[in-house]
């Protein structure tokens, strides 16, 4: 009599897995959403303070980015002068290949897949001034942890690197890794300059008497011998952002959005486990 082994169990079409995988990324985007939820309430809980009558310890600031004793910089984007952003004071920018690749299935079809890969996240800062009306605050930028530039000012595109060694270099890098070819390349910056308008919560503390002097600041204003870092506190986490508060605002979701969703989402797949 002929016997028939039975057939392999592929492990990674067992529905516990897929189960543990989709309930743990729900997880972890309910975690990010309540953290940003805190961020959001933060904002929407502190009253704003004035330049001129401000004092040391966490206030809530909304200002217009101006020049400090360093000024602004200009920003060559991927290394290229024809993408340049000038009067800058803080950026990011990112460059991005379309890799793609052709994959043959076990029925000898073949389907050509592409995805953006990052391969250069560059970012600076400078000091500078937030002034209200009332009065002006150094801020040290480079101190914050937290920032968020807004939307992006600015992308390119382009079906070739403007630096024909890197361009070569990446498609033969490519074609040895990862059997494709590079088809685009994209430029991104995200930036803060002078001018615009911007939203600070950080530690408002006491400026050094060199600092003071180096800049012939005068030391009959208050706001004159304070600065701004972007350090914590119990209960206050130090942030900075591109745009008046109203604008900032405006670009928040809901708590039930940001946390509630990817929480009963995560409940319900635990629940699809009980059931299978």
């Amino acid at each position: 009599m002929l016997v028939t082994a039975p057939d392999s169990v592929d492990e990674t079409s067992n529905p516990s897995i897929i189960i543990g995988i989709g309930a743990g990324l729900m997880l972890i985007l309910g975690l990010v959403g309540f953290f940003k939820n805190r961020m959001n309430k933060q904002m929407l809980d502190t009253p704003t303070s004035l330049v001129r009558s401000v004092a040391v310890g966490y206030p809530e600031l909304v200002g217009q980015v101006r020049p400090v004793g360093e000024g602004s910089m200009s920003v060559e984007v991927g290394h290229a002068s024809h993408r340049r952003i000038d009067r800058v004071v803080a950026y990011r920018w990112t460059h991005e290949v379309y890799r793609c690749r052709t994959e043959t299935d076990s029925e000898g079809n073949t389907t050509e897949k592409c995805n953006w890969d990052k391969v250069e996240d560059i970012s600076g800062e400078l000091p500078f001034v937030m002034h209200d009306g009332t009065g002006g605050l150094k801020v040290e930028t480079e101190s914050f942890k937290r920032r968020d530039w807004g939307q992006h000012i600015k992308r390119w595109e382009s079906n070739h690197d403007n630096n024909i060694g890197r361009e070569l270099f990446g498609q033969i890098a490519t074609k040895l890794m990862h059997g494709g070819r590079i088809k685009k390349h994209r430029w991104t910056i995200w930036a803060l300059r002078l001018g615009d308008p911007v939203y600070i919560l950080g530690n408002t503390m006491s400026r050094t008497d060199a600092e003071i002097d180096g800049e012939g600041l005068d030391r009959t204003k208050q706001h004159h011998l304070l600065k701004v870092v972007g350090e914590d506190a119990p209960g206050v986490r130090a942030e900075i952002r591109r745009g008046t508060e109203l604008s900032n605002i405006g670009r928040m979701r809901s708590g039930i959005e940001m946390v509630a969703i990817p929480f009963a989402i995560m409940l319900g797949i635990i629940g699809l486990f009980g059931v299978i």
